[in-house]
């Protein structure tokens, strides 16, 4: 009897301490995302391209971000969007399906303002929002893993030695991975990010290049104050 006591006293401080242990490695970890995100807001912007599917779809997504200002185009399926944020005012636009399924607007409301740019000041209903999907902290928190995390081999990618950090993705997806340059300055370069199978799989490849290039997107002209729009017209937001 004495010997079961013995040993499961072994095997709980055995379980106890890979608890630790693994514990110990995520918070290191966490630390060094910590710090590459660090490193990429120093840098101050980015240039991203990200390739997706979803809902057995493929799609385009490329964002110029900054801290003050930022740019991003969408291709997906039939809807092709665009954002730009510059001296503080986010603008979107959009063909008819873009308006309607990416933005939210009504079906009336869309179609009527297909190509046309629509001007959001920061008290507008919506603002944050799409701003979120420019702004470089959001970008970085995007394809930031959480959960538990694991260091996986150092490797080559486009040209560099990374280091590779999982866990979930930061939407709670199954998978998530972000490489990082092995050097000082651990800039992302890339990340991955995975959910489902088979019909129901989704994901995306985001790559990342350009660090510290200013980003100064062009204010759109003739565009239409979202506040002056009926609001039973547009529901953007």
């Amino acid at each position: 009897m004495g010997g079961v006591i013995v040993v499961s006293l072994c095997l709980c401080a055995s379980a106890v301490g890979d608890a630790a242990g693994a514990s110990a490695k995520t918070i290191t970890l966490a630390s060094e995302l910590a710090t590459a995100t660090a490193d990429a807001t120093h840098e101050g912007s980015v240039h991203v391209a990200v390739k997706f599917v979803s809902d057995g779809q493929a799609g385009d997504l490329v964002v110029d971000s900054a801290a003050a200002s930022g740019q991003e185009t969408l291709k997906y399926g039939k809807q092709v969007v665009g954002i730009v944020f510059v001296n503080g005012v986010v603008y979107i636009t959009g063909n008819s399906q873009g308006l309607i399924s990416y933005f939210g607007l009504p079906a009336s409301s869309g179609t009527a303002l297909s190509g046309r740019w629509i001007a959001f000041d920061s008290g507008d209903n919506g603002y944050q929002t799409f701003l979120s999907d420019v702004a470089l902290a959001s970008v970085l928190k995007s394809v930031t893993p959480t959960g538990t995390l694991v260091k996986e081999k150092t490797t080559s990618l486009l040209g560099r030695k990374v280091i590779a950090v999982a866990g979930k993705g930061p939407a709670g997806e199954a998978r998530g991975v972000l490489f990082l340059q092995s050097k000082a300055n651990t800039l992302p370069v890339e990340a991955v990010i995975s959910n489902g199978s088979g019909n129901k799989a989704a994901g995306e490849v985001v790559t990342f290049s350009r660090w510290g290039e200013k980003v100064n997107p062009a204010v759109p002209t003739g565009a239409i104050p979202v506040s002056t729009l009926r609001s039973d017209s547009t529901t953007a937001g």
